[in-house]
């Protein structure tokens, strides 16, 4: 098909109150997202706290400011988010929202979360469409309302949550996740002692929730999709999400994407909802030829599109499961798929250790040629917190270790090696070694190819 046949195709104008309907939804939800933060001490706890983040590769001049300037951060992403849901300076409040929560998202790679990666990329997308409609710069004047949108930006939308859904389902065909491994293990820690932990109503409930997830996310977005089961998918949505808000602690995900499944409604639902609502009928409008997607605005939403639809799947570059080496786990979609468990330090599990390394011990540092060993502490670097999500994290290791190898240099101590001593157990195996205890993680670089360092996954589930 010629392009400037899709041109035409993709700049088709549909009503617009879709789009301001996600607007609202959006800025309340980063609104409630950023105080929940401030109430609960989560910013003290994650970002204020703690003496050391760990960071993503090539972003490490992204620090956390000092406090209480993480508290005003999270203060401004409120403010924003309250500002964009009413529209005013919509277009500044939206590019300076984005700014604030991609910041603290890059700040502290151990605080990783799908939802929050997913409210970056849409916070980028909402602050370059016109999303003006029902908003106070249009009542102030400063802009005017624009009654039609290009039917592209309803699609890019809808594109956006449905991988989300559909990368969510195809994750879980993984046969760990289909023999209920690490639903098992969430459930007996979130039910015990309560009815639902006995074996045989847990049995029933866990098969349910593991073949009913997978279903689910496999098939919600045709069901959509498709005028006649929409509503019914939409209802069975809605549920999803609202028992995974009682069962899980995922935050304000399981809200937004309530809202953001809206989407797959015809796109004037809102306009026609809120005219049922003043008792008035919609007003017709006319179509605006300016709404017409030019050729670099077409290249651009191309390769937007072909990342959101080929990232997902760069984990199958690598062998090994991707649950346990955590190589291309994340941006992925890989949602609620594992549960790993770390052994503390204990000399039973001494084997394949080298002679001179004292098994009571994650880490320990050398010098010296060999001849001087001592241990090294993660709390003297780390919150409590961050150790625990850092020994289930092969390449959070390997970064914690090149912290350390780091500092000693600072204190004089040069040509310092440090090795990790760390035995995990995913989805109820039976633990293993996570890394080679005999390699220098403080020497190791981070790299696009595969870590040689990772102990392959040879515990069967």
């Amino acid at each position: 098909m010629p392009v400037h046949s899709w041109r035409d195709r993709l700049s088709r104008p549909v009503e617009s109150s879709f789009l301001a309907f996600f607007r609202i939804w959006f800025g309340l939800i980063m609104c409630v997202d950023a105080v929940l933060n401030l109430v609960s001490g989560t910013v003290e706890h994650v970002w204020a706290r703690p003496s050391f983040h760990f960071t993503y590769p090539g972003l490490g001049w992204v620090e956390a400011v000092p406090d209480p300037w993480m508290h005003a951060v999270f203060l401004a992403i409120a403010g924003l988010g309250l500002l964009v849901a009413v529209g005013w300076h919509y277009r500044l409040s939206a590019m300076l929202l984005c700014l604030a929560f991609v910041y603290t998202f890059l700040v502290e790679r151990a605080a990783f979360q799908n939802h929050f990666y997913l409210l970056c990329l849409l916070s980028a997308v909402l602050a370059v469409l016109p999303a003006h409609r029902w908003s106070l710069d249009v009542r102030r004047g400063a802009v005017t309302e624009a009654r039609l949108a290009p039917v592209w930006i309803l699609w890019l939308l809808r594109l956006q949550i449905g991988v989300v859904y559909f990368y969510g389902g195809v994750a879980k065909l993984d046969p760990n996740w289909l023999v209920s491994g690490p639903v098992a293990g969430w459930l007996t820690q979130r039910f015990c002692n309560t009815w639902l932990s006995s074996p045989e109503v847990q049995g029933i409930f866990v098969d349910f929730i593991s073949w009913g997830g997978l279903l689910f996310d496999l098939l919600v977005v045709p069901g959509l999709l498709w005028a006649r089961s929409r509503p019914f998918a939409f209802l069975l949505s809605l549920a999803f999400h609202l028992s995974n808000a009682v069962i899980f602690t995922i935050g304000v995900f399981p809200w937004f994407m309530i809202g953001a499944t809206a989407l797959f409604f015809a796109p004037d639902w809102p306009e026609r909802l809120r005219s049922r609502w003043r008792g008035a009928a919609a007003v017709p409008v006319a179509a605006d030829s300016r709404a017409r997607l030019t050729g670099p605005g077409l290249a651009v939403l191309t390769c937007y599109c072909a990342v959101q639809l080929l990232l997902p799947l760069r984990h199958f570059l690598y062998q090994g499961n991707a649950s346990w080496t955590e190589e291309g786990h994340r941006f992925a979609w890989r949602m609620m798929l594992r549960e790993k468990r770390v052994l503390p330090p204990d000399a039973r599990l001494k084997q394949g250790l080298p002679e001179w390394f004292p098994s009571s011990h994650h880490f320990v540092a050398r010098a010296s040629a060999g001849r001087l060993v001592w241990p090294i502490r993660p709390d003297r670097y780390l919150e409590t917190w961050q150790i625990d999500i850092m020994l289930r994290h092969p390449d959070l290791i390997r970064q914690f270790c090149r912290k350390v190898a780091a500092e000693l240099e600072k204190e004089g101590i040069v040509n310092v090696e440090i090795y990790a001593h760390v035995w995990a157990s995913l989805n109820g195996r039976r633990a293993q070694r996570l890394v080679d205890p005999a390699t220098d993680l403080g020497s190791q670089p981070w790299s696009l190819g595969a870590a040689s360092w990772i102990a392959p996954l040879n515990t069967p589930p």
